[in-house]
């Protein structure tokens, strides 16, 4: 069941366009300001290493979105089939 939610999970990443508020694309672009300033001020081995960092984190980001995902619909799906059987 993993893997089906893993494709599910996948599928809707690259099928559905994020809706963002005015207030997340505020920090969006707090958090891109900052980051050019932070990296305009790196030497050339700093930045490969922070990119490094960057990519990293996005990854693990990416590991915990994923497995949310999946727990969040397993959950989902166990309330609904206990909703069903306690209705009928």
């Amino acid at each position: 069941m993993k893997s089906m939610l893993e494709d599910l999970w996948y599928s809707y990443l690259i099928e559905k366009k994020i809706d963002l508020s005015d207030s997340d694309r505020s920090v969006i672009n707090l958090y891109s300001e900052k980051h050019d300033k932070i990296f305009d001020t790196l030497s050339d081995t700093q930045k490969r290493l922070f990119e490094s960092y960057e990519d990293s984190f996005s990854e693990m980001c990416n590991i915990y979105e994923k497995e949310a995902f999946i727990k969040g619909v397993s959950f989902a799906v166990r309330l609904f089939v206990s909703a069903l059987n306690n209705s009928i």
